[in-house]
């Protein structure tokens, strides 16, 4: 969003870390595609995640098998990021998250 220098390769990592699911850890490699758009993976993403940003907003989406330990399985589930960047060093994010066109939570 807006850091096109940090990156002259248009590419990085970025490692998510969600304090309450360790399931949903993540070191996502993402790729600037054009001036505002954005396509990346991580592990148990189906496809290509795609981006669009606008100003400090940015609309993530993909589609991923969540693991289960506790089933033994994985949970395919599609996911719709939006995220706004509110200073340079904190970021609100929500994600719906949905199932057979079902959403399951935010």
């Amino acid at each position: 969003m807006g850091r096109a220098g940090a990156y002259p390769d248009r590419r990085f990592h970025l490692r998510e870390r969600n304090n309450r699911a360790a399931c949903l850890d993540a070191i996502w490699t993402l790729t600037k595609t054009g001036d505002d758009t954005w396509r990346g993976s991580a592990e148990g993403v189906i496809g290509e995640a795609t981006g669009q940003e606008a100003g400090d907003r940015f609309n993530w989406r993909y589609t991923i098998d969540l693991p289960q330990p506790d089933k033994g399985g994985t949970m395919r589930a599609e996911f719709d990021d939006w995220m706004w960047l509110l200073s340079d060093n904190r970021l609100l994010n929500i994600a719906y998250v949905e199932r057979f066109g079902v959403r399951l939570g935010r």
